[in-house]
């Protein structure tokens, strides 16, 4: 009886850790995330401050040189966006009126009136300000990174910085146990593939997507081209969610063929290096499951906010790594 109260007692403490944690990091979220997303950007940059340091510029002007590049890529990306996404905004109203006139045309919509299913009905269930909500949407995010860039530039620059005697201050740490230097180093090797790999794959996601949809003759393909960069982390689920607004907008600008061909273009991609090219670079014992897909959505959405939402599977992989490397 004494064993079993005792196992019991150690899992609630465990529970009670975990709660604890969890609300810590969801009170301070907005100082966590400016670091989270440096870290990331930190992984990516890392591969720019080795070529310039190559060419045999010290540690320090690597570090400010690579920022240099991302940041302009950044900035040059992040116009693009800004203006896509604007001029969706103020043609949110007339693809409306676009939608609803093509809705009236549907050659079953007579039939249709029979089931309650009308022109006012669909007005009730679907407004102009929902259309242009979204689009009010996309810019408010975008204000909001667009304010917190400089500062998680400048904790990208301290970490790059800095990295150049990580290794030293873990040997001092580990105080001569050689098994925590390498498990440290292979779980940061892991966590870099898997990062680099994935933000590679996005980007030729979004760039595939982008050709595509500029040869559909589809509008604002810069701004859809971005959303699947960034969704693409999201696995399965975001593939879907960054297909929906690219298929509505040619379905109701250019027709439904064109929005079967924008299906079949983000359908082909995502299988095509979704599938079988990230698993092949990856591995196959780094996926995760649709539930916990679904799970760290939630968990990481509701403590860090929509940017948690974003970074929620690339946590989730850090975490397995971390568990792996334990």
């Amino acid at each position: 009886m004494k064993n079993f109260s005792v196992k019991y007692r150690d899992k609630l403490a465990t529970a009670a850790f975990l709660v604890i944690v969890i609300t810590g990091l969801k009170l301070s979220s907005g100082l966590i995330m400016p670091f989270i997303f440096a870290l990331f950007l930190a992984v990516i940059t890392m591969p720019i401050v080795h070529v310039f340091k190559k060419i045999k510029l010290p540690h320090s002007l690597s570090v400010l040189a690579s920022l240099t590049v991302v940041m302009a890529i950044m900035i040059v990306i992040g116009q693009f966006f800004y203006s896509s996404s604007k001029a969706l905004t103020s043609n949110l109203k007339e693809y409306y009126e676009m939608f609803l006139v093509m809705v009236a045309n549907f050659p079953f919509f007579e039939k249709m009136q029979s089931y309650g299913i009308s022109i006012d009905a669909l007005k009730d269930h679907i407004t102009p300000q929902k259309f242009v909500g979204f689009g009010v949407d996309i810019l408010g995010f975008f204000s909001t990174f667009s304010a917190s860039f400089f500062l998680v530039i400048i904790i990208t620059a301290f970490m790059l910085v800095e990295i150049e005697t990580i290794k030293s201050k873990v040997q001092k740490l580990s105080k001569g146990d050689k098994e925590i230097p390498d498990k440290i180093i292979n779980f940061t090797s892991s966590v870099k593939k898997y990062l680099l790999i994935k933000t590679l794959i996005s980007i030729l996601t979004g760039a595939i997507i982008g050709l595509g949809l500029y040869l559909l003759g589809v509008p604002h393909f810069v701004l859809f081209a971005v959303i699947a960069v960034f969704l693409n982390y999201i696995p399965s689920i975001g593939s879907v969610i960054a297909a929906i607004p690219a298929i509505l907008i040619s379905f109701i600008v250019l027709g439904p063929s064109y929005a079967v061909g924008v299906i079949i273009l983000y359908g082909a991609t995502n299988i095509i290096l979704g599938s079988i090219v990230e698993p092949r670079f990856l591995g196959e014992n780094l996926g995760i499951s649709t539930l916990v897909v679904f799970s760290s959505l939630l968990i990481f959405g509701w403590i860090f906010g929509s940017s948690g939402m974003l970074l929620a599977i690339p946590l989730t992989m850090i975490i397995k790594i971390a568990a792996n490397n334990s």
